[in-house]
C-alpha cells in the first residue's frame, strides 16, 4: 500500500489529538516527579517554567483540536496555582517566620496542585474517547509526511 504524501499544515492537524494526548499526560507525570524532587530536597531551577509553558501550549492544543470543555480545566487550575505560587513566595518574603497565611496558601497550592494533576488525567481520557484512532493516525502521519522528505 502506497502512503500519500502530505503537506506540514495536513501533518500538523493529524499528530494533533496525539500531542494534545501526550501532553495531557507528560504534565502531570512531570508535577509529581517535580514535586517528589523539591520534597526531597533537590533543586529545580526552571523546570516549573518549562512545565507552565507545556501547559500553555496544551492549552492552545486542545483548543485546535476542539477537545471536550473538561480538558481546559485542568490548564485554567495551573494558571492559578501558578498565580497563588507567587502570593505564597510573596507572603514568605514578608514575612519569613511561620505565618497563618503562608500555611493557608501553601495548602490550598497543595490541593490545587492535586486537582491539576487529576483534570489532566481526565483530560487525557477525554481526549482518548474523542479520537480513538489518534495513535493510528499519528503513525500515518508521521509515515507519510517522512515519505515526502
Amino acid at each position: 500500500m502506497e502512503i500519500e504524501k502530505i503537506t506540514k499544515q495536513d501533518y500538523k492537524e493529524k499528530t494533533a489529538p496525539y500531542r494534545a494526548w501526550l501532553n495531557s499526560i507528560s504534565i502531570p507525570v512531570a508535577l509529581i516527579v517535580l514535586f517528589i524532587a523539591v520534597f526531597l530536597g533537590f533543586t529545580v531551577n526552571a523546570a516549573g517554567m518549562i512545565i507552565f509553558v507545556f501547559a500553555i501550549i496544551t492549552h492552545v492544543n486542545y483548543k485546535k483540536i476542539q477537545a471536550p470543555k473538561i480538558c481546559h480545566v485542568a490548564p485554567i487550575l495551573y494558571y492559578v496555582y501558578n498565580v497563588l505560587s507567587v502570593f505564597y513566595v510573596m507572603s514568605l518574603i514578608a514575612h519569613p517566620e511561620v505565618n497563618l497565611t503562608a500555611a493557608i496558601l501553601s495548602l490550598i497550592n497543595f490541593a490545587l496542585l492535586i486537582l491539576v494533576i487529576a483534570f489532566y488525567f481526565v483530560a487525557a481520557q477525554a481526549i482518548k474517547k474523542q479520537f480513538p484512532r489518534m495513535k493510528e493516525d499519528y503513525n500515518e502521519a508521521v509515515q507519510a509526511y517522512k515519505g515526502k522528505k
